[in-house]
């Protein structure tokens, strides 16, 4: 088995497009996986839990195309490689073509003015535009999902901030993914409806407690994505304290279930704080901490770590 890595500079693609070659590459005989994705450093983190990680990956700037590859031999890599490329230059046609298909939405303003209805942007651009478009999706009075990472914590914190003057959820950076009003968004399974509400700044953690609850036959009613720095101190637990508001006042909510890292020292008491006001029972899983003692209405779950069989 070999891996292959590519880097193409200064080629910005989205990350939902990318994904999608991806999948169709990983299809391919011989090919055991495939990730395309830009280079920041959250994706480079999640090429190296993939195990497609090599040395050419650390040089990759925000604005580079990464892609990845596990093969069986040479002639493996090439079909993959030739099945991208065809694709990556599909779109290019596409983006050229003037057809006569609806006219192309090439700002945040001109898609609001198309559709009105509208009221979530998903952004995934290099840190140094997102924060800047998130801005403005804001002000236009859109929820905005980010996927993107590579923001301050000062421009973080002022997005949240602005988003909760305006009451809208700023869901990221660093989004992962989020389930809301019984939509996917970013990575997310699509699951039954149900009682129980999440709160996350753990993608992986709010993906994982969705597909178990779905397994065992409940459902989410809300799986709100929070971006994974949320709970530190530069940042205050903004968006975790929101939606614990929206979770609460949600007639189809019966239990909220609060999942993170460890939080900062001093926003750890401003959200247990919130927890023991709440008038729904509340779960709470800070993955890797040391266990407290629970507020009145709340559970502190504890997870034991265990080795998992990787998959074949």
């Amino acid at each position: 088995m070999q891996i292959k890595c590519i880097i193409r500079p200064n080629e910005y693609h989205d990350s939902v497009f990318l994904m999608g070659v991806a999948r169709q590459a990983g299809k391919l005989p011989g090919v055991q996986r495939a990730a395309l994705g830009m280079g920041t450093v959250m994706n480079k983190g999640l090429l190296k839990d993939m195990e497609l990680y090599d040395e050419a990956v650390e040089k990759a700037a925000p604005n580079d195309l990464m892609i990845a590859l596990r093969v069986e031999n040479d002639e493996a890599f090439a079909a993959a490689q030739a099945e991208i490329e065809r694709r990556l230059k599909e779109k290019h046609v596409a983006r050229a073509s003037t057809g006569g298909g609806a006219p192309e939405s090439r700002t945040i303003a001109m898609a609001r003015a198309a559709d009105p209805g509208l009221n979530l942007a998903m952004i995934s651009l290099p840190g140094e535009y997102a924060a800047t478009e998130a801005a403005k999706a804001l002000s236009q009075g859109l929820n905005v999902y980010m996927f993107s990472d590579d923001i301050s914590y000062e421009d973080e914190r002022i997005l949240k901030q602005l988003a909760r003057e305006k009451n809208l959820l700023m869901m990221g950076p660093g989004c992962g993914l989020t389930f809301v009003q019984q939509t996917a968004v970013g990575l997310a399974s699509k699951v039954l409806p149900g009682p129980i509400g999440l709160i996350a700044a753990s993608g992986s953690g709010l993906q994982e407690t969705m597909v178990q609850i779905d397994l065992m036959g409940s459902g989410v009613s809300q799986g709100i994505g929070t971006g994974g720095r949320d709970l530190r101190d530069e940042i205050g637990g903004i968006t975790t304290l929101q939606s614990m508001d929206i979770l609460e006042a949600d007639p189809d909510t019966k239990v909220i279930v609060l999942i993170s890292k460890p939080p900062g020292k001093k926003t750890v008491e401003t959200v247990l704080e919130r927890v023991r006001r709440c008038k729904k029972p509340v779960v709470v899983n800070f993955i890797g901490g040391s266990p407290r003692r629970s507020p009145p209405r709340a559970r502190t779950s504890r997870r034991h770590s265990r080795r998992r069989r990787r998959a074949p």
